[in-house]
């Protein structure tokens, strides 16, 4: 009994829950925060099911139709699966210093360092140039700005919007996100400005961008940046600003107390010290 605007919706979810999808990205939807959610769960409930005797593929991992063959090129070298396993851990440290995607900050750096040095006022802006590599551009942060089925995503993934709200409000917040800044028209006005190009060469950073702001009186204002912040091996966060982005997320999320959030801070600076996690887990708890 689901309306056909329902129905639309389920076979949408369906999608999510197959391996993923950008679709619900380019489209603007809440669908996209449902895999890391549905993965977890998954895990859990696969534990749960194989407990109780249910059976699956005997190599989930290099079978003939296992995880490597369907989703990358295969596993040359399977024994760096197992290398140090349980002794060394590894990831990829990229602490986002403003919301909205990755794909986005460095442009975001470009228009923060623009706003910072120079008198933009933003009713004199003639024109806006984003320079950006083509595998940017050509994702779904390049597409022109509008007010998409869950306005706040899909300005948390426009380049274009994340820009304009710098140079409009000289900021990038997780207030900003809020559905009434979103519509100012101030915003739509800045962001149709913005003309983005290629920018080579190639070689270049996946992520670095430049961008040229050129004002009615004919000053022009430009801005380069080959690593966005946050890049793990060339432009790091510090601790410091790193604990100051979770407590402002915290004061605006308004479900943790201070209190509380400076407790998280110290547990999980002394993280390898704790005997247990349960202290943590229900600090964290909502």
């Amino acid at each position: 009994k689901l309306s056909s605007k329902q129905l639309q919706n389920a076979f949408g979810l369906v999608l999510n829950q197959l391996a993923g999808s950008f679709e619900a990205i380019w489209d603007g939807t809440s669908a996209f925060k449902l895999v890391q959610g549905l993965s977890a769960r998954n895990g859990i409930v696969s534990a749960e099911l194989a407990k109780e005797g249910w059976t699956g593929p005997r190599d989930a991992l290099l079978g003939k139709f296992g995880y490597f063959n369907l989703y990358t090129e295969g596993c040359t070298d399977p024994e760096l699966l197992i290398l140090d396993l349980g002794k060394k851990y590894h990831s990829e440290v990229t602490y986002k210093p403003y919301p909205g995607c990755r794909s986005n900050h460095a442009s975001v750096d470009c228009a923060l360092d623009l706003v910072q040095k120079y008198d933009v006022e933003p009713g004199e802006i003639d024109s806006v140039l984003l320079r950006i590599p083509a595998t940017v551009r050509d994702n779904f942060v390049g597409q022109q700005f509008f007010i998409q089925v869950v306005p706040q995503i899909g300005a948390a993934f426009s380049i274009r919007y994340c820009v304009a709200n710098v140079l409009l409000r000289k900021s990038l917040t997780l207030e900003h996100f809020q559905e009434d800044l979103i519509r100012d028209p101030r915003i739509k006005q800045i962001a149709n400005m913005i003309v983005i190009e290629e920018l080579t060469p190639k070689e270049r950073p996946l992520r670095t961008a430049f961008l040229e702001v050129t004002m009615k009186d004919g000053r022009r204002y430009t801005s380069d940046v080959s690593y966005a912040k946050g890049d793990p091996d060339q432009n790091t966060l510090s601790r410091e600003e790193v604990t100051q982005k979770f407590l402002e997320n915290v004061a605006f999320s308004r479900t943790i107390s201070q209190a509380s959030a400076e407790k998280i801070i110290s547990h999980i600076h002394a993280l390898e010290e704790l005997e247990s996690l349960n202290d943590l887990i229900t600090l964290m708890t909502v």
